[in-house]
């Protein structure tokens, strides 16, 4: 029989092109991390400056989003894989209840698709350089008890390990939701057992002040201070030994009354004050399954986001 000549030539195209993937997919990877009371991206100190896009998997134009968000210097996103049935009316975006669509269902289950739909957005944002904060909820989800969401959040986050750039807020302002001090540290507990460079946070809220968040974070020996409230406050929730995050620095009903100024200022003096990552907080990231993020703004945020980034 003769023997192919172009067999072994075949076999050196394909380990060249498969050699090449891993590294273009290497070369693109971002990975968030800290250092002190600081964010890094690959190594490097940055403030970092994000955006809300709770509905980021009900968006229809991820990619266009994200390009659109990339354009304008942010660093990442928030999502909330368990985010509430949102629609629009009188022009404003209103929740009207949980979702038949969350990641998580009420009896704990992981809806595997919805999955597919949060590493989609993740990879994405990666492809963009961009970072991704996952904001999990219960209260969002109908009848779901705490120790079943606890085993959800876990199934989760190990599915997601191989991600580099994103980080966890445990529960989204947790004081406000009945999860308590000891459910966060069992899920750090949980999660640190997975693989300990993984970034865990608990969001505060609810009045709570910013030393008091402070005391919570490195009690329950999470890797951020994730504070949500007025900028007095989340300026105190800066500290020598963690990095401050505020994702959430006002109500959005507080937009109505807030010029792009007053909006660009606040990410300002919080990077000022020595904070390490802030969150452009807006409802248009509330309901994008019929629309893109761009189209979502209005005149003030359209304004404000082209200069957001201090």
């Amino acid at each position: 029989m003769a023997k192919n000549k172009s067999y072994p030539i075949l076999v050196f195209f394909i380990a060249a092109v498969l050699s090449f993937s891993f590294f273009v997919s290497n070369a693109l990877a971002v990975t968030v991390g800290t250092s002190g009371n600081r964010f890094t991206i690959d190594g490097r100190e940055k403030f970092l400056v994000l955006v809300s896009y709770f509905d980021g998997l009900d968006a229809q134009s991820v990619e266009a989003d994200l390009n659109f968000i990339k354009s304008k210097g942010l660093d990442g996103v928030r999502i909330f894989p368990n985010w509430w049935d949102t629609n629009i009316q009188n022009g404003r975006e209103t929740i009207t209840g949980p979702s038949p669509t969350s990641l998580v269902d009420g009896n704990g289950n992981v809806r595997s698709d919805i999955l597919n739909r949060l590493k989609s957005v993740i990879e994405s944002a990666n492809n963009h350089g961009m970072i991704v904060d996952v904001s999990f909820s219960r209260e969002t989800v109908q009848n779901l008890s705490t120790t079943d969401y606890k085993d959800a959040m876990e199934a989760v986050i190990r599915d997601l390990l191989r991600y580099r750039n994103v980080f966890y807020d445990f529960q989204n302002e947790a004081n406000c939701n009945n999860f308590s001090q000891s459910d966060s540290r069992d899920m750090r507990q949980r999660i640190k057992s997975i693989n300990g460079r993984i970034i865990v946070s608990t969001s505060l809220a609810c009045e709570i002040t910013g030393a008091e968040t402070i005391t919570y974070s490195t009690q329950t020996g999470l890797d951020i201070v994730n504070f949500h409230g007025r900028p007095e406050q989340a300026r105190a929730a800066v500290n020598n030994s963690k990095p401050a995050y505020v994702g959430e620095p006002y109500h959005t009903n507080d937009l109505l009354n807030m010029s792009a100024n007053q909006i660009i200022s606040m990410a300002t003096s919080f990077k000022q004050a020595g904070g390490a990552m802030w969150t452009f907080h807006n409802r248009k990231g509330f309901d994008l399954a019929d629309r893109s993020f761009q189209s979502a703004l209005n005149d003030q945020m359209s304004t404000a986001i082209n200069d957001i980034v201090p």
